[in-house]
């Protein structure tokens, strides 16, 4: 899972989140797009693991970008946590 801190989110600014599939093993496609604006009261962003069957699972079918379209330049703090699960 990963979690996106929009806390310096001021007025004025403006994000883009998108998450993007890789549903054919090559060619990423938008799965979800949200778009933020000035200051949030609940400013975490918690996206939880995709299990991707259709290209085998693997980490790099799966991603997240933020573009900020309007405001002052901020830094959006982030975690990422990756679990590999597998028999032992």
């Amino acid at each position: 899972e990963t979690d996106l801190d929009l806390s310096a989110l001021a007025s004025g600014d403006t994000v883009v989140v998108t998450e993007y599939i890789k549903v054919d093993g090559v060619n990423y496609r938008v799965y979800a797009q949200v778009t933020y604006s000035g200051a949030q009261t609940e400013p975490i962003i918690r996206f939880y693991a995709k299990l991707l069957i259709t290209t085998g699972g693997r980490s790099n079918d799966y991603k997240i970008t933020i573009k900020q379209t309007a405001g002052t330049l901020r830094s959006f703090p982030y975690s990422f946590l990756l679990e590999l699960m597998g028999t032992i």
